[in-house]
């Protein structure tokens, strides 16, 4: 029995910063989503990834959501002293965003361009809809998801 027990903290010493990194991100999360639904909503969910690695999680976003990056800034510190709260200790929150993919443009041809250029439009106005402080709060009243937004 004796060689058996250090086995398993042997093997749990690996993943365990995984695993801390995972529940932080997680714990985090739940945070926001019981405390401020919208932003959740709005921000998190939208985020291209969320990283969490040591002392500091990162959201990223595309290069099209800059209102959302916008609305992230705005909220940083609250989302750091929430951050801390769940860790237990000081927890850096930034958020980035990716650069748009030069080369594939380019190389799609005029239909793909365009048709690029219309999702973009598209997201642009979805960003801007769920910055709109009416759509938030028929989000806080009414829990549902934008899933189309068009130009009127």
């Amino acid at each position: 029995m004796s060689p058996a027990a250090p086995k398993p903290a042997a093997t749990d010493s690996t993943p365990s910063g995984t695993a801390k990194a995972s529940g932080l991100k997680d714990a985090l999360l739940a945070e926001i989503r019981k405390s401020k639904m919208v932003f959740y909503q709005t921000v998190c969910a939208q985020a291209q990834k969320i990283e969490a690695a040591g002392d500091r999680v990162t959201f990223t976003f595309s290069s099209n959501q800059k209102t959302l990056l916008n609305m992230f800034e705005q909220n940083r510190g609250w989302l750091e002293s929430i951050a801390q709260q769940v860790a237990g200790r000081k927890i850096a929150v930034a958020g980035v965003q990716t650069d748009p993919p030069a080369a594939a443009a380019p190389q799609a041809g005029d239909a793909a361009t365009a048709e690029a250029k219309s999702a973009e439009k598209k997201s642009a106005l979805r960003d801007k809809a769920l910055a709109d402080a009416g759509v938030q709060t028929m989000l806080e009243v009414f829990p549902a998801e934008i899933r189309d937004v068009e130009e009127m």
